[in-house]
């Protein structure tokens, strides 16, 4: 919940250009989704998708990316 917090703190004074009807819940579901993928690489050692084990460097990508997308801000290449 603590991080959740500051990240909502970082990002809803720009939520106008966040696309998520709920900036709000986006941002703690969003948060609490890393977590979770966090969580399974404790716990089993490792995370896999694509039909094979992701590095490090993938996953941190790949939660990043979900993260964003979910809570609909504007991405790299974005024209906003």
């Amino acid at each position: 919940a603590t991080t959740a917090e500051r990240i909502a703190t970082l990002l809803l004074p720009r939520q106008h250009e966040l696309s998520h009807p709920d900036p709000r819940l986006a941002i703690d579901l969003g948060v609490q989704f890393a977590f979770a993928l966090m969580l399974q690489l404790v716990l089993i050692g490792d995370v896999r998708a694509g039909g094979r084990v992701l590095s490090d460097r993938e996953l941190q990508a790949e939660i990043e990316r979900n993260f964003l997308a979910y809570i609909g801000a504007p991405q790299n290449g974005d024209d906003t």
